[in-house]
């Protein structure tokens, strides 16, 4: 008798784990939905304010290029005030805009390098060596 009050105990406690189990898998689905509604709902928010978004980098640019000139005529402004030399104050302007194409350039060359993904790269290079290492050890040697 007591083999089968421990196999009813048994088959009660894998209803019960089984019922845990449909539980958690029916509280997930709602946690899902829910999270889907959200992402849905805030991407519609987003979408709207997208034309607005583009319409302010559409003006900024101009604005950031009026006060990077600005900014370099009056750097240039200074040095031909200080030495009352017309060349001098033309090529410190001249200068200024030269070495922040320099940097630039600089900046695009790291940039396009990170668009290669090279340690993604290198991570696949890795697993294939292993697994070709992995079915050359697996093969019998002839």
């Amino acid at each position: 008798m007591s083999e089968q009050n421990q196999a009813e105990s048994d088959v009660a406690a894998g209803k019960s784990d089984i019922g845990a189990s449909i539980d958690w898998l029916r509280s997930l689905v709602t946690l899902s939905t829910a999270v889907f509604r959200l992402g849905i709902a805030e991407a519609s928010l987003a979408r709207e304010d997208l034309g607005r978004l583009i319409l302010v980098y559409l003006l900024i640019v101009p604005v950031f290029l009026l006060t990077w000139i600005a900014l370099g005529v009056l750097a240039a402004w200074i040095v031909f005030e200080l030495s009352s030399s017309a060349t001098l104050g033309i090529a410190s302007f001249a200068a200024i805009q030269v070495g922040t194409c320099l940097l630039l350039v600089n900046r695009i060359k790291t940039y396009r390098h990170s668009f290669t993904l090279p340690e993604t790269r290198a991570q696949i290079m890795a697993i294939i060596e292993e697994v070709r290492d992995e079915t050359g050890k697996s093969t019998p040697a002839d």
